[in-house]
């Protein structure tokens, strides 16, 4: 089961992986508007673009992607996620090359 989750985040794109990684880092659960703000402000860096509305379109794909593959779970409220299980966050927090 473990090497199954694993295949399943190193499937996702890597615009995917990025944000779980952030998310990894934020915790198990975490709210939208914090996530929005750490990847956001990575996506400026590496695709060097200022357009917000193409920056947050970037975001909700790369979210709604997570979880269409089962890495996320949306919450009621929908401004909430978690991963769908621990070794998601696990495998998505050890993706950082350790200096």
């Amino acid at each position: 089961v473990l090497a199954s989750i694993d295949a399943q985040v190193y499937k996702v794109q890597t615009n995917v992986r990025s944000l779980l990684v952030i998310a990894a880092h934020i915790g198990f659960r975490f709210r939208k508007d914090v996530l929005a703000t750490l990847v956001l402000a990575e996506y400026r860096k590496v695709y060097q673009e200022e357009d917000s509305s193409a920056l947050h379109e970037r975001l909700e794909l790369a979210l709604n992607a997570a979880v269409d593959a089962s890495l996320l779970l949306p919450l009621e409220d929908g401004l909430e996620f978690c991963f769908m299980h621990d070794r998601v966050q696990q495998c998505a927090y050890e993706m950082v090359p350790k200096s």
